[in-house]
């Protein structure tokens, strides 16, 4: 993830090896090593997180507006441009397959665009605080979310159902799933702590 305002740098792994960079209004590539900038995408707002497809074909980056935005890359040729969220946009999670694009915002919303019929399909009001971190179930069935309102929520995503939800006691920053999506751990500012999923039965706590 990317904070506005700030310049900070990201890698990701497509088959043409450019990095990818934000200071605080614009992203671009710069095709290594030479460092060059070859195309520049201006926002009106700071970026505030971006990811890349699975497969490393499309760009998204998330404002401070609440827009997210899709880039074909290498190129940063503009896709489609959609708006789920009434605040910042805080994160963006890719499905493993590519065929959904899960954010999350300030508003506490987590919102699925299904890259099939090119539209937002989903608006999952599962938190009633800013949503910090969504990551995908290797999987790709399920999806999990935490929040300043100290909750860890997992939804089906073939029934959009909530299979699981946690309740801490201090905001969740972090969560990571196990290889085999069996454990999920979870980072909160007092603790970490590991679930057994889909149980959610304490496995270990340090």
């Amino acid at each position: 993830a990317i904070t506005a305002g700030a310049p900070c740098f990201a890698r990701f792994t497509d088959d043409s090896g450019h990095l990818l960079y934000d200071y605080s209004r614009y992203i671009g590539t710069i095709p290594l090593p030479k460092g060059k900038a070859t195309n520049t995408l201006v926002s009106s707002l700071p970026v505030t997180c971006v990811g890349v497809s699975t497969e490393g074909a499309v760009l998204a980056a998330g404002s401070l507006d609440g827009n997210v935005s899709l880039y074909d890359l290498p190129r940063m040729r503009g896709r489609e441009r959609f708006r789920p969220h009434t605040m910042s946009v805080t994160c963006i999670a890719w499905q493993p397959a590519d065929y959904l694009l899960a954010t999350g915002g300030e508003d506490g919303r987590v919102a699925i665009f299904d890259m099939s019929v090119t539209r937002v399909t989903h608006i999952l009001g599962v938190h009633t605080r800013g949503v910090n971190v969504i990551r995908w179930h290797p999987s790709g069935t399920y999806l999990a979310s935490a929040a300043e309102d100290c909750q860890l929520v997992a939804v089906d995503v073939t029934s959009w159902e909530i299979v699981s939800r946690v309740a801490y006691t201090s905001p969740i920053l972090e969560i990571c799933w196990s290889p085999f999506g069996n454990y999920l751990t979870v980072s909160c500012r007092h603790a970490c702590r590991i679930h057994a999923f889909p149980e959610m039965r304490l496995h270990a706590s340090f």
